[in-house]
């Protein structure tokens, strides 16, 4: 097989499946071929050799490839003990591997790597590993870190903190550090085009395993989800009820100016919005919040034992099974009301639908969108003692959803 490796792409991960001899089956490979240059050799063609690789990202027939990035891992320093470190550089399916340095807490490399880009939003991942014994069973790594292709400052030696596994920590040691120089060069364009493009799928990920933070994590974002949602509908429900009159009669005016100067080319503008506010008023204050939150992680982490995280997955578990049956059902009821199982309830769906659609062909949709602010703020003087409620939501919830329809009467006919 290693006679043919100079058929296959440089630069790419290749998923290779090798038959073995004597049809035993086949296996599976993923290969990778990356330029490495020592210390003497890039003395005399580094950046020549990068200049000349940069040639592809003008190539009109080439978009595939985005950017080049050459890497030179210096070394590392005020690593734990003596380790006999090696380092991996690893960008999406590209993966490369330093030499051991030997025993040093200051290991020194010195290596050249040059990296084809098709993702100018990806990362470069840098891990460093002691190849003793122990820790070649153990796989891990004494320190990690994650550089932003797009964070990267071209020609500037730097030295990245080592974090552990998480991310979250420095590594141990004594303020662990890795020192790297990076040029990259990246065709804005073709970057810009590869965005709207499916990702490539990683091969290069450890297999899944169960992590009880990360269940929690996840559990506790979408019950945070759901129950916002739920606070969200009420505030919006009492918006109505002009408990503030003051800031109901200001929303109503705004509703009204809003819709009068609605066009839709101003709907594109509106996205701009949050963009522009972020980053006038909140871009360095998120980025204080979150320095202080990864250096209050530490702190935190411990708070909550197991049995305390236990429980409160189970509590987050019944807000998340209780608004899963909520969207199943609704999505149900609407199937059943579009595929005629309750026939009355279909019948006033379309007349509804034609009435609106000929509504909006007289009344200009600002007109309607009007009426319609004025109606909700103004129910509340229609029918003081009426009972708060979604009209949409209403009208649904008396189309059966399946659970319904399996325990009822709808699916069979008379005698």
């Amino acid at each position: 097989m290693l006679a043919y490796l100079s058929e296959y792409e440089k630069e790419r991960t290749h998923e290779i499946w090798q038959p073995l001899d004597d049809g035993y089956g086949t296996i599976h490979i993923s290969v990778t071929m990356c330029a490495i240059r020592s210390m003497e050799t890039s003395n005399n063609c580094g950046a020549t050799c990068f200049r000349k690789e940069q040639g592809i990202l003008n190539n009109p027939c080439e978009w595939t490839v985005v950017g080049i990035l050459n890497v030179k891992v210096i070394g590392a320093k005020g690593l734990t003990s003596k380790p006999n470190a090696y380092c991996t550089l690893e960008i999406d399916n590209e993966r490369v591997e330093t030499n051991r340095a030997g025993t040093s807490a200051e290991p020194v490399w010195n290596k050249y790597y040059d990296f084809k880009i098709y993702d100018i939003t990806s990362t470069l991942d840098i891990k460093i590993y002691d190849s003793s014994l122990k820790n070649a069973f153990l796989n891990e790594s004494i320190g990690k870190v994650s550089i932003p292709l797009l964070r990267i400052n071209n020609g500037m030696i730097r030295s990245y903190a080592l974090k552990d596994k998480k991310k979250r920590n420095n590594a141990e040691g004594n303020c662990p550090r890795i020192q790297v120089q990076m040029s990259l060069a990246w065709n804005p364009v073709k970057a810009t085009v590869k965005l709207f493009q499916a990702k490539e799928l990683k091969h290069i990920k450890k297999p899944p395993k169960v992590d009880l933070a990360l269940i929690y994590n996840n559990t506790k974002v979408i019950a945070d989800l759901l129950t916002l949602t739920v606070e969200l509908n009420e505030y919006y429900k009492q918006v109505f009820e002009w408990d503030d009159r003051e800031y109901s009669f200001g929303t109503l005016v705004g509703w009204l100016v809003f819709c009068y100067y609605l066009r839709l080319w101003n709907i594109p503008l509106l996205l701009l919005l949050p963009f522009l506010y972020q980053m006038i008023f909140c871009r360095h204050r998120d980025n204080v919040r979150i320095v202080q939150d990864c250096a209050n992680y530490d702190e935190n982490k411990d708070e909550k034992t197991v049995g305390g995280r236990i429980q409160e997955i189970q509590k987050m578990t019944i807000i998340i099974t209780d608004g899963i049956d909520f969207i199943r059902s609704y999505v149900e009821r609407l199937f059943n009301l579009v595929t005629f199982k309750v026939p009355f309830l279909s019948i006033v769906a379309m007349v509804l639908l034609l009435a609106a659609s000929a509504g909006l062909y007289f009344v200009p949709f600002n007109y309607f969108l009007m009426s319609l602010g004025i109606y909700k703020f103004g129910r509340k003087y229609l029918n003081p003692d009426r009972v708060l409620n979604n009209g949409l939501i209403d009208f649904l919830s008396r189309v059966p959803d399946n659970d319904i329809l399996v325990t009822s009467v709808y699916l069979y006919t008379s005698a």
